[in-house]
């Protein structure tokens, strides 16, 4: 899994240069000369022969893609670790000869599950700004700290309501991902704008 970030500093959730999901064809070729707006891969595995790379983009959440990647390693795996290039309309990333230790990845991700893993790190992110934002504004501004906590209970009502009829657990994760996701934007929002955090340029 792989989180490609375009630079936005205000973490808005309004892309003006979106990639359209669909667009990635499976199996995606390392061929970057190609029409059309789409991820390529450029991948060393281990320092073995790789085949049949397949990247599929899970998720659109305001600057950020969420691409899956599958491939067959040939060979005797030793140790494991990851080489890899990201190209977008025939342009790599810079940063092809940076090594990636697979052992050391935080969590762990099942292949079937993708939505769910994306989801349980934006919820906790949302859980660890919302009990910070919630610890300062209690000891500075008490009234914005009772806003906060009504419309944090709102939020979960609404986000409940919406997707609690998911009975699969990846649906279920699908609908909430982007309500989550939005919420952290906006609870970063209100710490800039409420002096608990600064404006990144």
């Amino acid at each position: 899994m792989l989180a490609i970030m375009e630079t936005d500093l205000n973490e808005s959730d309004n892309l003006h240069n979106a990639i359209q999901m669909g667009q990635c064809p499976l199996p995606n070729t390392e061929d970057m000369n190609r029409n059309g707006p789409c991820y390529a891969f450029d991948l060393t595995d281990s320092h073995l022969q790789i085949s049949d790379i397949q990247s599929n983009v899970l998720a659109r959440l305001g600057n950020t893609d969420y691409v899956l990647l599958r491939w067959k390693t040939q060979g005797k795996l030793t140790s494991s670790f990851i080489f890899i290039r990201t190209g977008f309309n025939g342009v790599y990333n810079g940063n092809g000869d940076a090594q990636r230790d697979m052992s050391r990845l935080p969590g762990v991700m099942t292949p079937d599950a993708p939505l769910q893993f994306i989801h349980e790190r934006y919820d906790d992110q949302l859980n660890l700004l919302y009990r910070k934002t919630m610890n300062a504004l209690d000891a500075t501004k008490p009234e914005y700290a009772k806003n906060l906590r009504a419309s944090q209970r709102q939020w979960l009502k609404n986000a409940n309501a919406q997707c609690d009829s998911m009975t699969d657990p990846e649906s279920h994760a699908n609908c909430l991902l982007p309500l989550t996701a939005k919420r952290v934007w906006e609870i970063k929002r209100m710490r800039i704008d409420w002096g608990l955090a600064q404006k990144m340029y």
